[in-house]
């Protein structure tokens, strides 16, 4: 479940520092990830958190604990270097599809990010400089 809430975590995390914005515990809440394309990921993990029993405190301790370790994974300076490497994989990739095998050389840093913007035209240029991950 901690996988299903780093996604939103770690875009909420981009758009702050794209924004020149704090990125803390204190600001961020759960629900705040629907915001941050998280709304089916947080469905999964309220259906995942019915499986520790119907007691809907037990539920709440759970998911602020996963919400507090997700947290922690994106604040880790290594763990933050891989999502901004795997991000920007798959932003400049122009398949479809990218194998568990690339993402995984691109988490390890085994992998050559190619810029596919010094070729594209200037619609693709526009949308990269509007959406761009590492820059």
């Amino acid at each position: 479940m901690i996988n299903l809430l780093v996604g939103p975590l770690a875009e909420a995390k981009h758009i702050a520092l794209r924004d020149d914005e704090c990125f803390n515990k204190n600001l961020i809440t759960v629900n705040v990830l629907n915001n941050y394309g998280g709304s089916s990921d947080l469905e999964k993990v309220y259906e995942y958190l019915e499986y520790f029993g119907k007691d809907v405190n037990q539920q709440e301790e759970k998911l602020a604990e996963l919400f507090n370790q997700a947290f922690q994974f994106v604040e880790s300076r290594g763990h933050w270097q891989a999502i901004e490497r795997l991000a920007a994989y798959i932003f400049n990739n122009m398949k479809n599809i990218i194998r568990f095998e690339e993402a995984i050389a691109v988490l390890d840093g085994n992998a050559i990010i190619v810029d596919h913007e010094k070729h594209a035209g200037p619609e693709k240029k526009k949308h990269s400089v509007q959406n761009s991950i590492l820059k």
